[in-house]
């Protein structure tokens, strides 16, 4: 096996056992709940890149400096935090992926309770299209566009806003086709979709 793909599977533990594949190239496991990865995930020399983007991560095992990973990492909206990192962690993280600690969410809205946004909706994105939410009470919110390896592209809405739903247009004038993530934060809550834009 060279690849490993488990996205979206509420995943809440990656097996060990995973650290015995001698020529796995890829792992792809975003979207699920993994509050920890293997501690000898280091030992799989042959792993060129990895993404763990949107999971419960609060730290690194140290083994994880002896990879190479010249394709790329997704280590976005975890809530990694350099308290919780080693120096030889912090080090290489600044090496594969220097705006790591820009994309990761705040320790503290963990299990944040989710009731400020009833609703979230989006389709494929193309000129013209929408984003619906619905706010169960008035509050500042922000809604924003992102690449897939978490370069801002957009903000599309913010300010005080009133509860009830809300429309805004997407402009996907500076997007060329792929996906994109939109980021709509509200109050203590996040919530994040995948979309594609359509050229």
């Amino acid at each position: 096996m060279h690849s490993l793909r488990c996205t979206y599977n509420e995943l809440t533990t990656f097996p060990d056992e995973i650290c015995n594949l001698k020529n796995l190239w890829q792992i792809y496991a975003s979207h699920n709940k993994l509050e920890k990865l293997p501690d000898s995930i280091g030992n799989i020399s042959t792993l060129e890149s990895l993404d763990f983007s949107y999971n419960k991560l609060t730290t690194l095992p140290e083994s994880i400096v002896k990879l190479d990973l010249k394709n790329g990492i997704g280590l976005g909206w975890n809530y990694l935090d350099s308290v919780n990192l080693s120096p030889a962690v912090l080090a290489w993280l600044g090496n594969v992926y220097p705006q790591w600690h820009l994309y990761q969410y705040e320790i503290s809205e963990i299990d944040e309770a989710e009731i400020f946004i009833q609703k979230f909706t989006l389709s494929i994105c193309n000129a013209g299209s929408t984003v619906r939410y619905t706010l169960s009470e008035h509050g500042y919110i922000s809604l924003v566009l992102y690449s897939v390896n978490g370069r801002e592209i957009d903000i599309l809405d913010t300010g005080y806003k009133s509860s009830g739903e809300h429309i805004v247009s997407v402009k996907s004038s500076g997007c060329s086709t792929g996906m994109y993530y939109l980021l709509l934060s509200a109050g203590d809550e996040r919530y994040i979709k995948k979309t594609l834009f359509l050229r």
